[in-house]
């Protein structure tokens, strides 16, 4: 976690700086597309460090009765962020300019490695788990790609994930260039503050009902969710 929040401060640090004069030089030598294209790539190398080591200690610190609760307060409190970060982005974004919005991402993750630092404390399991070896690692690894049931599981989450990420690389696109919305910000954190206050209800309307049908209703609800938005672009843009 805590090279997580260092690589990200890092990244960040670097994609608000492209944007500023300070980085022209750079930019000159290795030009503005390649220096884009390596401070996303250190970004990326800290997003997937963070997500596998949260979930991972939510499972290892929850019971099989509370696992279920242990995930639903990690998920209500990343859309907390996920809904209150694009606010302060907006903010930011009209005062100071959209570059510093990185800039503040890399501070916030600045902020994140020094409290992990200082107060986060390792799980002791009291030697009963194994010790991990890097072989080990590459061979369950090995093991989840021959299971083809888990592996089309994992694709088609992964072609869901290239919908949902949609809400955040290109509504804001949409929002200003078609909606013709400026503060796009606050579009992007409807969706987090709908899943903090949907989480609760829906899981209990829908308790008893197999993972699979919910899975299922979800998908059909977040396809046509966007089948009415480009319904609703096309007919505000042809009867202005």
């Amino acid at each position: 976690m805590i090279s997580c929040f260092g690589i990200f401060a890092i990244g960040y640090f670097s994609i608000g700086l492209a944007g500023m004069a300070w980085s022209e030089p750079i930019k000159e030598i290795i030009g503005a597309r390649n220096y884009v294209i390596i401070a996303i790539v250190i970004t990326a190398i800290g997003g997937s460090l963070i997500k596998p080591c949260i979930v991972g200690t939510v499972a290892k610190t929850s019971t099989p009765e509370s696992k279920p609760l242990g995930f639903s307060i990690y998920y209500t409190l990343v859309n907390l962020g996920g809904a209150l970060g694009p606010i302060v982005a907006l903010n930011i974004r009209e005062d100071l300019g959209i570059e510093y919005v990185l800039i503040m991402s890399s501070i916030t993750s600045a902020i994140l490695f020094v409290c992990t630092f200082l107060f986060f404390k390792e799980i002791d399991n009291g030697g009963e788990e194994d010790k991990r070896t890097f072989g080990k690692v590459f061979q369950d690894m090995v093991m989840v790609f021959k299971n083809f049931r888990f592996i089309s599981f994992l694709i088609i989450f992964g072609i869901f994930w290239l919908i949902f990420w949609q809400i955040f690389y290109l509504l804001p696109f949409y929002a200003t260039e078609v909606l013709k919305y400026e503060r796009f910000e606050l579009l992007e954190s409807l969706d987090a503050l709908a899943v903090i206050l949907l989480t609760v209800p829906m899981g209990a309307l829908l308790k008893n009902v197999k993972p699979f049908y919910v899975m299922i209703l979800g998908f059909v609800l977040a396809s046509l969710s966007w089948f009415l938005v480009g319904a609703v672009t096309s007919t505000t843009s042809r009867f202005p």
